[in-house]
């Protein structure tokens, strides 16, 4: 059991002009959120503190499989929208289903190379 972790999800805020973003959370609930605005959104993160109305759009990787169950492809794709209300936003924990699952990391330098590793892993 996990008790202290950091958890980030990575999204698409609209305030205004919209911009990529990720929201850090510690121990469920969220504690920053950092914008990035510009050309491309190349800009260096800022601090965002969002308003009500604020709205934040989950990316959401897919990893698309050949037969043999090795990735071929990862997919980004637009999530749910979620609206920033009166409350802050809090992440939650849950049991996997049983199933059969693909985890991994994906990796992003500074000069933004990424290296990416995934493993599959059966849940009972």
């Amino acid at each position: 059991m996990i008790i202290n972790h950091f958890s980030r999800v990575s999204d698409i805020y609209a305030f205004g002009a919209p911009g990529f973003s990720r929201l850090n959370f510690h121990n469920g609930e969220l504690v920053s959120v950092y914008g990035i605005s510009g050309q491309g959104d190349t800009g260096a993160p800022r601090q965002i503190t969002p308003q009500p109305g604020a709205t934040f759009t989950l990316l959401e990787n897919w990893l698309d499989l050949n037969t043999d169950g090795s990735v071929k492809e990862s997919v980004t794709q637009q999530g749910e929208t979620l609206t920033f209300g009166g409350q802050p936003f809090e992440w939650k924990e849950q049991s996997a289903a049983a199933g059969e699952y693909i985890v991994g990391f994906r990796i992003a330098d500074m000069d933004g190379k990424t290296t990416e590793a995934y493993t599959q892993i059966t849940v009972r």
